[in-house]
């Protein structure tokens, strides 16, 4: 079973699988975490996100980690890191930290390929995981975090954490469970106890599958783009060759035919075979009317 770092964002764990959507940053696969989520969750055993849901909005935050309850197998250890803002004001209030350490570290915080889209505390984030389905939901370690010994003192001090265990799959067989997610991958599996948690399964799908097509056609666009540019590249690249076999053929029609007036004989039959030579050599070009002379 793998022990996965989800959106690493460059800070490399050994002995863990470093995912990473961005590949302008160190990683071991780079992958979108949904999709990750949804091809590899079986082969999860332990997965930590560190400060991922933070780039994420909040409804996005929900549906990956319900889209997490749904893959991995029941028991699987959860956790999740963000910067405690309610933590880090209070200490800013208090004259604890200052005004350049607060809008760097806190306020403006944005990782190596990423920015931040959403803030927590511990209690939000604590009541994100509950409402993701997964159990045993409580405050997590910092000292035990992967990452605790990854990043500077100061930033480690304003933290807060969260673990769960993924919830069993009631009423789901394993060969059932797989057709399900490939057919709708990001739904969650769980049973829904009311109609408005099994609307927010829904739409939390709905968002997720949006999220997906998008990204397909921002690739399709890119690819689109790329064969524009490389059509006019063609076109303007053969456009040059024909200019320089013009401009060659033209050269030697034109050598060919002051040659054959220095040498041969006007009226001759020679002379008129490399008169007729000269002119099919020379490229039709439009406004041209002269031809080699006989």
């Amino acid at each position: 079973m793998l022990r996965v770092h989800l959106g690493c964002a460059g800070v490399r764990l050994d002995g863990w699988l470093n995912v990473e959507s961005d590949p302008r940053v160190g990683a071991d696969v780079y992958a979108d975490p949904f999709d990750f989520v949804a091809e590899h969750g079986p082969e999860i055993g332990e997965l930590y996100m560190g400060h991922l849901l933070e780039a994420l909005s909040p409804d996005d935050a929900t549906a990956l980690l319900r889209l997490t309850n749904s893959r991995a197998a029941p028991g699987t250890a959860v956790a999740a890191a963000a910067t405690d803002v309610r933590a880090a004001c209070a200490a800013f209030a208090a004259g604890e930290i200052g005004i350049e350490q607060f809008n760097r570290s806190f306020a403006h915080r944005a990782f190596v390929g990423r920015q931040q889209r959403w803030s927590f505390d511990a209690a939000s984030l604590l009541e994100l995981f509950r409402q993701s389905g997964l159990e045993k939901v409580t405050t997590a370690d910092l000292a035990t975090l992967p990452d605790a010994g990854e990043l500077p003192p100061e930033e480690r001090r304003w933290r807060c954490a969260a673990s769960g265990m993924v919830a069993p799959h009631a009423s789901h067989d394993g060969a059932a469970r797989s057709r399900i997610v490939e057919q709708t991958p990001v739904v969650a599996l769980h049973r829904a106890s009311t109609a408005e948690s099994a609307l927010l399964d829904q739409l939390s799908a709905v968002r997720a599958e949006l999220d997906r097509l998008r990204s397909r056609e921002q690739a399709a666009l890119r690819k689109a783009g790329k064969a524009d540019r490389l059509a006019v590249e063609l076109v303007d690249t053969q456009r040059t060759l024909d200019a320089i076999n013009r401009s060659i053929s033209f050269r030697v029609a034109h050598r060919g035919s002051l040659v054959a007036r220095r040498v041969l004989p006007a009226g001759s039959p020679q002379r008129r075979l490399a008169a007729r030579v000269a002119i099919a050599l020379t490229p039709p070009r439009r406004g041209d009317v002269d031809t080699p002379e006989t």
